[in-house]
Parts: structure tokens; C-alpha cells; sequence
């Protein structure tokens, strides 16, 4: 399999206090947080679990078009399902499927919930009450043909429907399918260098086609275009783990190593940050997947520490 080659051109890396950005546009040596930068709330409260139900990791999290949130996670009793919840965090239901073993990334396009299973290697496209539509990959044999995933973290689809998989607990590279699963390249391969990957763990395309991908191991979120071809990168000092994106193309990062949500725009300028470690409303214990639906509220899914602490979901609003 032959990965795409990176662009040549490199952008000139600034050193930013408390971030390092390689962005498309200069800033002086200092965070570059704009006047006027959005602000979020938590919603205390939300969600409503029942007693019986004791998250054990809370994982992948996006909201459907009628504003229900799902979740993918573990309990201490019953293991991985998909949960659900009404926009104003009320338990509706949870969904097991037999073909997920651990469920990791969790997107919702069109309806389509989409789920990357990291024991099984492969990826789901379900319906919203998880009937099975289609599954990618070969079942309990990981590899990196194009045919095969080796614990595959997350995916994103793009306009034209193509769809773009983050590989990365086993191998260090994305693969692009067309919109009937067909293999149509792949790109990356484990480093450190411009184009390569380090566990490679959450992934969104924008409107214009750009890639976003969180290099986790590397502590960077890569961008690169629609045919692989790398753009830039944004250098963190902390761990990345989650990206989403927001209607205004705003690219949120889940920081779990520094227990908080950054906001950048399109070109990596960052606008702002809220968050910071601990169990109270507000604060995060290794945030591992983010979401923003269609109001603009952010979704959070948390998975804990070695210490241990909360691991929860939490939703805030902007001011």
C-alpha cells in the first residue's frame, strides 16, 4: 500500500506560550486569543443516568437531527453499549449490538451512527436504533491491507460521502474509502515527521474538504487535504484526543492530558479555552471525545485517570 507523499513546503513553526502552534497565519510569541472569544458554560445536571447505570469509560459521543445525544461506553455491569439521551439529558434507552466489542470513536451522519471497534477491528454504519446497515474491515483479523484495520479509533465523512478512518491503536495511518466502502488510498506511517503518525486518534473534515486529524502520540493535530497531502500541523505541549468541528468550521480539541477545551479557528489561531482538572461541573479527568451539534453546545465524553475520578459526559453552552 503506498501512503501519500507530504507536501514539501513547510510552514514556519511558532513557539506560543502554554500552546506551539504551525499555523497558516503569523502570530506574535504569545497565545493568540482573540477579542470578543467565545464562552462556555456547563449545564449542571445533564445528564439524568439512573442508579442502576455506572459508567466505567465514556468514549465517542455525537447528537443525531433531532438533538438526542448517543454515547458509546462501558459499564461496570453490563459492558459496551451505545446509550441515549434527550437534548435535555433525560435517560431514554441504550442499544447493544453483538457485532460491537469495544466501541472507541462515535459519529452521526445523516442519521447514520457511525462506530469504530477497537476489539474486532472494524467499522459499523447503524441505524439510529442500532440495526446494523454495514460493517468495514475483516472481522477479528487485523492487518493493513486495504481490506484490514488494526483498532481503528474514529471516522469522518465528507461531502462527496468518502470516508476518512483514523487507524490508529494498531497501525499509524488514515485510510480513505469511497462511499461504498471501496479502498481508495491511505497515508502515514509511524514517526514523528510531517505526514506520520503517532496513534492517530480522532478525525473530522471540514466543509472544504481539509482533514483534521489528532496525531495523540505526537501531541499535534495534523491537517492535511482531501487527497492526503499534508497542509500544516498544530504543536501542543499537552496530549490531544478529541476534534470536532463547529457550524462556523471553529475546530475544538479535546486536551486529555491538560483536562481542558481549546478552540481554534480554521488556521489554528487560538480563540479561547475553558476546563481544567477535577470532578466538579466544569472540570474534566482526561476528556477523550467532543462533539457540537447543531445549537452550537459542546459534548464532552471523559474517560478518567489512573487516579480515577469521574468518567462521565458533560454538555456545555455558549455564552
Amino acid at each position: 500500500m503506498n501512503a501519500v507523499k507530504a507536501s514539501a513546503v513547510l510552514p514556519t513553526r511558532l513557539l506560543l506560550a502554554g500552546f506551539c502552534l504551525m499555523g497558516l497565519n503569523a502570530c506574535v510569541a504569545r497565545e493568540c486569543v482573540v477579542k470578543r472569544s467565545p464562552r462556555y458554560h456547563v449545564v449542571k445536571d445533564w445528564p439524568q443516568v439512573p442508579a442502576t447505570i455506572v459508567f466505567d469509560r465514556c468514549l465517542g459521543i455525537a447528537t443525531d437531527s433531532a438533538g438526542k445525544v448517543y454515547m458509546t461506553g462501558n459499564t461496570k455491569e453490563e459492558g459496551n453499549d451505545v446509550f441515549v439521551f434527550a437534548p435535555d439529558g433525560k435517560y431514554l434507552s441504550s442499544w447493544r449490538n453483538d457485532k460491537i466489542g469495544q466501541g472507541h470513536g462515535l459519529r452521526i451522519h445523516n442519521d447514520r451512527v457511525w462506530v469504530t471497534d477497537i476489539e474486532h477491528h472494524q467499522v459499523y454504519e447503524f441505524t439510529l436504533d442500532g440495526r446494523l446497515i454495514r460493517a468495514f474491515g475483516q472481522r477479528d483479523k487485523a492487518g493493513e491491507t486495504e481490506t484490514q484495520f488494526n483498532c481503528p479509533t474514529d471516522i469522518a465523512l465528507a461531502a462527496n460521502g468518502d470516508l476518512y478512518v483514523s487507524d490508529g491503536y494498531g497501525n499509524s495511518r488514515v485510510v480513505c474509502l469511497s462511499p461504498k466502502g471501496e479502498f481508495k488510498f491511505a497515508w502515514g506511517k509511524k514517526g514523528g515527521k510531517s505526514g506520520e503518525f503517532f496513534m492517530p486518534h480522532n478525525i473530522v473534515v471540514d466543509r472544504k474538504g481539509r482533514v483534521y486529524v489528532v496525531d495523540r502520540g505526537n501531541q499535534r493535530v495534523q491537517v492535511f487535504d482531501a487527497k492526503g497531502g499534508f497542509i500544516t500541523e498544530w504543536i501542543s505541549p499537552a496530549r490531544p484526543f478529541g476534534v470536532a468541528l463547529n457550524r462556523d468550521q471553529t475546530v475544538l480539541v479535546a486536551d486529555g492530558d491538560g483536562h481542558r477545551v481549546m478552540l481554534f479557528s480554521p488556521d489554528g489561531r487560538l480563540l479561547s479555552k475553558f476546563g481544567e482538572a477535577g470532578d466538579k461541573p466544569g472540570q474534566f479527568k482526561v476528556p477523550h471525545s467532543i462533539h457540537v451539534d447543531g445549537n452550537g453546545d459542546v459534548f464532552v465524553a471523559e474517560v478518567a485517570d489512573a487516579a480515577g475520578g469521574a468518567t462521565r459526559i458533560q454538555k456545555f453552552t455558549r455564552e
